[in-house]
């Protein structure tokens, strides 16, 4: 997902940059006669097939640069990308041959999501997120760059500077890690099965699963099993919500390890 947001931004910088540029003399003559919008795409399109050009100049139907670094910046951010998620899957695949006959590791499984939280406090991953935020600065640098050359710099800030702040966030996220106020690193939790669809891959990270996970367990722990019915397949898991005993066997083993061990204290106290 960032990929592409990235890509729509360095296509729609370039556009901007172009049509900035652009002046009556610099109108190809097949569309002095045409309509704003025909010229608008010629110009977005050419854009495009810059961007994805290695070409350190491009020329088009209606777009002409002396120098190209849209096509760079599309392809390193890309490149980066596949190796960021060839190292993760390479973990994922390296945990998987290591586990035990007859456990599953899938998207939906507590396991998986635990071993993915863990996996983001590992030093390599904090490195390569790192170095994926420096590339994206400067990035951002090279965009503005190109920008405040333009023939109307502040104009070009003013309107692409939502997306830079954003993408620069979306890249600062890959730094931040969510610990979750739940035990997660357990049998209990390694045995839920989430109701996790395939697009839920992309459009929901494990830190704002775990963030739902809170709330629910919040909301249980009221006695309102709503969401965590709506989260987990609590059938698949083996929890019988309908079962007191059960219900606070499975809301202790995922209370955080100091609660539970503070509620240990407590209870061997001397009455």
């Amino acid at each position: 997902m960032f990929y592409i947001g990235w890509k729509g931004l360095v296509i729609g910088c370039g556009t901007f940059v172009m049509w900035d540029n652009t002046n009556a003399s610099a109108v190809p003559p097949q569309f002095l006669n045409r309509t704003l919008e025909e010229y608008s795409d010629c110009v977005a399109a050419g854009v495009a097939a810059a961007a994805a050009s290695f070409n350190s100049t491009y020329d088009g139907e209606c777009v002409h640069m002396d120098w190209n670094p849209w096509g760079y910046l599309n392809y390193t951010c890309f490149g980066l990308i596949v190796i960021f998620i060839i190292v993760v899957a390479f973990h994922i695949v390296k945990l998987s041959l290591g586990m035990k006959e007859g456990s599953t590791l899938s998207w939906q499984s507590g396991r998986f999501v635990a071993y993915t939280a863990e996996m983001q406090g590992k030093r390599w991953y904090k490195v390569v997120s790192y170095l994926f935020l420096f590339y994206t600065l400067s990035a951002v640098i090279v965009v503005l760059y190109v920008g405040i050359n333009a023939t109307h710099p502040l104009r070009f800030v003013t309107s692409q500077a939502q997306g830079l702040v954003l993408t620069i966030g979306g890249a600062f996220s890959f730094t931040r890690l969510h610990k979750p106020s739940f035990a997660m690193h357990n049998d209990t939790f390694r045995k839920l099965k989430f109701k996790r669809g395939v697009m839920d891959l992309f459009n929901q990270s494990n830190d704002d699963l775990c963030k739902a996970v809170e709330q629910a367990l919040y909301n249980a722990k009221w006695g309102d099993f709503t969401l965590l019915r709506k989260l987990v397949d609590v059938e698949e898991s083996g929890i019988d919500l309908d079962n007191a005993d059960t219900r606070e066997t499975f809301l202790n083993e995922l209370k955080p390890r100091e609660e539970q061990d503070d509620q240990n204290h407590y209870r061997a106290l001397p009455r």
